[in-house]
């Protein structure tokens, strides 16, 4: 492996310290390129790019998972996602509930069939999407979300903290329905209760 040596020189108060870090050839090229662009010092560069990957690892997120969490935002931000409070959401749906059941598990379906398409290209297939939503749930009111393949063809998914009310919940249902279907699944059993969903699927012959 190509390795470049970074001399590392820190200071406090009172003492300094030299440390030295092993890069990749590769990786110290791009860190150089970048700074170039960015108009930063590498000192500033690889500081800013430490700080915020320990503050990610001290929150739960780990390697693996700040990968996933860069491809969740750019899927947000294609697809000009909003923010909004889960009471007020969970509010919302109940109200437009009332007046119209299939409209709305519809539109919920039909999102998540559009959505897919932005999945497929961070996640090809299934386990690697449902690593995505596990990297949601460390940053949305999803508390947990695993798969669990039941043969070659079968899985079973299971996700609490879905939703406030049993209204809001059955919406994710519809919504996880179309995403499943673009990925060429169907659901063979489903249970659901108020942020309580558990699915049986597989792959569609």
């Amino acid at each position: 492996m190509n390795k470049c040596i970074l001399r590392i020189i820190t200071y406090d108060w009172m003492q300094m310290y030299r440390s030295t870090l092993s890069v990749n050839g590769d990786i110290a090229k791009e860190l150089l390129a970048l700074a170039r662009e960015k108009n930063m010092t590498l000192f500033s560069l690889t500081n800013q790019i430490l700080e915020t990957s320990i503050m990610l690892m001290k929150m739960g997120v780990d390697f693996q998972g700040l990968r996933n969490l860069v491809s969740v935002l750019k899927i947000l931000k294609d697809v000009d996602a909003v923010v909004i409070p889960s009471d007020f959401l969970d509010k919302l749906i109940a109200e437009l509930y009332k007046n119209n059941q299939r409209e709305i598990q519809g539109s919920f379906k039909q999102l998540g069939g559009e959505l897919a398409e932005y999945f497929k290209l961070e996640a090809m297939d299934i386990e690697k999407l449902v690593t995505l939503a596990q990297t949601l749930s460390t940053f949305f009111p999803l508390k947990r979300v695993s798969l669990r393949r039941l043969d070659h063809s079968s899985y079973e998914l299971s996700a609490v903290g879905v939703g406030g009310r049993l209204e809001s919940t059955v919406c994710v249902y519809y919504f996880i329905e179309g995403v499943l279907e673009k990925y060429g699944f169907e659901i063979q059993d489903k249970t659901i209760s108020r942020g309580l969903i558990n699915i049986r699927f597989s792959e569609k012959f």
